[in-house]
């Protein structure tokens, strides 16, 4: 983190300190979606920290009064404030990005609909896929078309779904396999696929979070 010129005021400023790191983000995800308070140990291996990080980011978060400490401090659990001036709006804030996913799946089944033929299937593959993206990582998306159509036209006609890019957050840039047999299908197994059955799309995601229909 790069050392400030002056420190902001605490009062008009207060996200510095809630938001300043990532444990405190990781932290504050999982407590406001749990109604229950939480021991130090249980929300490190929630959070994936170690138990010295998640200690420091709570006694922080503490002091600022988004988390309240409840017990002796060797066996205290913690739980999310929501009497907070902030809570809800936190609450608006973690929503959004819970549901930026869904939004993402309808937006491919929108991109895929809008193909002509329409693709058999459409893989969302890769890290991003299997929740081990980085920031800049990009967006991997097959698409399995029967052998009659040739790849150019469906990339031509990928250009339609132009439109959805900014409701998605990524940036599209385009390549082809001329037979779908040359997809890597063992590891496209454990990430979305988008299939097309009687007319509308349905999807399925095989990653450590389970197998989810819809």
């Amino acid at each position: 983190m790069r050392r400030t010129v002056r420190p902001q005021s605490a009062l008009r400023a207060p996200l510095n300190t809630i938001l300043g790191t990532e444990a405190n983000v990781r932290l504050l995800r999982v407590l406001e979606r749990t109604h229950e308070p939480m021991s130090g140990a249980e929300l490190a291996r929630e959070t994936a920290l170690t138990p010295p990080a998640v200690y420091a980011a709570l006694d922080r978060l503490s002091e600022t009064g988004m988390v309240e400490r409840l017990g002796l401090k060797s066996r205290g659990q913690f739980r999310w404030n929501e009497k907070h001036p902030i809570a809800s709006a936190l609450r608006s804030l973690f929503a959004f990005e819970r549901g930026r996913v869904e939004r993402l799946v309808e937006g491919l089944k929108q991109a895929a609909s809008s193909l002509s033929p329409p693709p058999r299937s459409v893989w969302w593959y890769g890290p991003s896929a299997r929740s081990e993206d980085r920031l800049g990582d990009p967006l991997q998306v097959a698409i399995v078309a029967d052998a009659r159509t040739s790849s150019p036209s469906l990339i031509r006609n990928e250009s339609s779904s132009a439109r959805h890019k900014p409701s998605l957050g990524f940036q599209r840039s385009t390549s082809s396999s001329p037979k779908a047999e040359r997809l890597e299908w063992g590891k496209l197994s454990h990430d979305l696929m988008l299939t097309l059955t009687g007319g509308s799309w349905t999807w399925r995601h095989t990653s450590l979070l389970g197998s989810i229909s819809g």
